[in-house]
This record gives structure tokens, sequence and C-alpha cells, in this order.
């Protein structure tokens, strides 16, 4: 049996299932499946619905050392995929691969331009106020294992076998896990992959702008801090709310919601109901649209992609938020002014409405979507070459 196993922070979704081709994977003879390692990889539980007929595909674990029994179970024929950083939290999963010698393959997706504030005091404030929130008796006391996992595994340190980037420069988080041996593959965005297969599936008969959900204060970045914000899910929503309907009013455009993936069912009412929501559709719903609404979403990749104009919303609510250091990144490059919707500019909005930068859409392409030295492979393409230089 040929094994693929893959890894990563979040718990399995249908977006995970689709760009990671498990349906292909399974015609081919591959046993595929998602190691979920969530609750110890987060030091939490993340709620998250899977539809019932993806349940099959999810490997679940009560302890750590069930999964090292699973894979040592497991090392004939097998590889891991994975797309977890190597950091004091993940070393005794790499600890156990490590020990195991599994081969094992790292997937590195860069999505945002490394960008930084000039305001070192604000940053520094949210760092000091991200640790504090992330502070928990459970962290503190098991932060000695944490470090002590993380140098033992050093001294079984084995480098991965590839790894499929899309970096073009720059410090890689993956740094310790490639040695001399590992096999450097460029790669794509999945989203080019997604954006080039575009299906007509959605029927709207009028002009519409689509905002891109991106599911905030119940993602998981923010109930694990990796957000850090201070704003209750009615401020945001109140005002989100708020401005795409004057949105509407002002420039006539429909108003559609490209829904977050791992949006719960219970969540759905946090838009009006005169905003039709859209799940897994946000590629073709951008490349029919007139212009897309977003805050810091990597579906900036697809308006880029497809050469639509984008308005970056900002509020007087992120002000005290790295949410904001993530809108200025994408402010920064393409050097556009962000809409307040605590304060809506008219102007601002009108002037940007049909305005696409072609040299900047066309620099963003290169750097974060479509690496010069990628060739033009789907991800299918990359694990049957992973499995055929294995030799597994």
């Amino acid at each position: 049996m040929k094994n693929i196993f893959f890894i990563d922070r979040f718990p399995f979704n249908k977006e995970f299932f689709i760009r990671n081709e498990f349906e292909f994977l399974v015609e081919k003879g591959f046993n595929v499946r998602f190691l979920d390692l969530t609750r110890f990889l987060k030091r939490q539980e993340i709620e998250s619905k899977l539809p019932p007929e993806l349940e099959q595909y999810v490997v679940k674990f009560s302890s750590r050392k069930e999964f090292r029994d699973f894979i040592h179970h497991n090392l004939n024929g097998s590889v891991i995929i994975s797309r977890v950083p190597y950091i004091t939290s993940s070393a005794w999963m790499y600890y156990i691969i490590f020990k195991s010698k599994m081969p094992y393959v790292i997937i590195e997706q860069i999505s945002f331009p490394s960008i930084y504030s000039t305001n070192k005091l604000k940053d520094l404030r949210h760092s000091y106020i991200k640790f504090f929130k992330k502070l928990n008796t459970k962290k503190i006391i098991g932060k000695p294992k944490e470090i002590y996992y993380f140098y033992a595994s050093l001294f079984y340190l084995k480098s991965a076998q590839m790894i499929i980037s899309s970096r073009i420069k720059g410090k890689s988080i993956f740094e310790k896990l490639i040695g001399k041996s590992t096999s450097v593959k460029h790669a794509l965005s999945p989203d080019y992959k997604v954006a080039m297969e575009v299906e007509n599936t959605v029927k709207i008969d009028e002009d519409y702008a689509v905002f891109i959900d991106q599911y905030f204060v119940h993602h998981p970045d923010f109930k694990t801090h990796r957000i850090v914000y201070n704003f209750t899910a009615e401020q945001y929503y109140t005002e989100i709310n708020q401005f795409l309907s004057d949105f509407k009013k002002r420039t006539g455009l429909k108003v559609i919601i490209a829904s977050h993936p791992r949006r719960q069912d219970v969540h759905t009412e946090d838009f009006k109901s005169e905003f039709d929501l859209y799940f897994n559709k946000t590629a073709e719903l951008i490349q029919k649209s007139k212009v897309v609404l977003l805050h810091f979403s990597t579906a900036i990749n697809f308006a880029v992609i497809f050469k639509k104009p984008f308005l970056l919303l900002h509020s007087d609510l992120f002000n005290q938020s790295n949410v904001s250091t993530g809108i200025t990144m994408f402010s920064t490059f393409f050097d556009k002014e962000t809409i307040n919707m605590s304060n809506v500019d008219g102007e601002l909005i009108s002037n940007q409405l049909n305005f696409v930068d072609e040299e900047k859409y066309n620099e963003f392409l290169e750097k974060f979507i479509k690496h010069p030295k990628a060739n033009d492979e789907t991800f299918r393409d990359q694990i049957l070459y992973i499995y055929r230089t294995l030799g597994r």
C-alpha cells in the first residue's frame, strides 16, 4: 500500500481535500489520510465541521503516544507531507518522525509580502499582547517539555527528502529541516491551478462586488491568539454589514460574500440576509466580479490572476490589532490607500473601483503566485514525482 499522510496545524476541511487532490490520489491507488494533530500543535481543541463523506480521510489521535505508534506501524511505503514549521510546539512531532526515519516532504507556500511596519513601538506592543493572551497554566506547565523535545529532536534531526516551495528569496521557516540532501522543487501557488481550472457553476445575473470573508473573531487564528484583537464579533459584523450595505447603494453593485471555508453553520447569520453567501466558490466569484473587497486574505491571489480591481478594507476597530499589519502589507506592496470602514471616503472608493495597476499585479504574480522557476505542474504531478524520486 502506498501511504500519503498529510499534516497541518489546522483541522481538515473540504478545501484541503480539494486543493491537495485527495480524490485523484485515491483513484491512483494511494491510501491518503490527514493526520489530525491540531489539539497538540495548537495546544487546544479547534471546532471543525466536516462533511460526513470526508470523515474517512481523517485519523484522530487521543495522545502523542498514539501518533508515535501509528507512525511505527506504517513505516513501509509511506511518506509524510508536512505544512508544519519546526518550532518548539511541533518539535515532539518531528522528534517522532526523525526517530522513525519515515521520509517526509515539506510544503512551503508564501502568500504575503515581507513588508514590516516602521512603528517599532506598536509592533512591540502587539508582541507583548500576543504573548500574554497566549499564556495559560497548561501551556506554562508544558513549555519545559516542549523545549526538551526541541533539543532532543535536534540530536535525531533528519533532513526532509524534498521541499516544494513557492518562496523566491528570504529566510525559510523550514530552514532547520533543509539539508544538503534535500531536493528543492519550486512550485506554483495552488491558487494558480485553481484559477486555471475555474468552472462555470455560479449564475448571477447582475454586476456584483464580492467580499472575501475571513471568518473574523471565530477563525482558529483568532481563537489561538495568533491574531491579536480587542473587538467583539458584534462590533465587527455590525460595521462590515453596514459598510457593505452602503457600498451597494453607493455603487449600484450587488454585494455577495465568498464565505470562508471554515465558517460554521451557526455563524452564517453574522451577515445580513441581503447578502448571498457562497462556499468553496471564491475563485469563480472573483473571476466574474467587477471588484473585490477584502482585508488581508490570500484570496487576493485570484484578484491578481484575473486582473480584478480590489479595495483593502481597514477599520478603527483594527488599530490595536495585528489585523492592521496584514492589511498594511498589501497596502504597501500595491501602493494603495486603504478604505476605512469607520469613516468612509466615497471619493477614494470611486477612484479605486475600476483601477488595476498592471505593473504591480505582474510583480505580485511573479513573486508570490507563479514562481519563475516552477514548471506548470499541478499538485498531483508533484506528489507523483515525490513517489518516483523516493522510490516508494
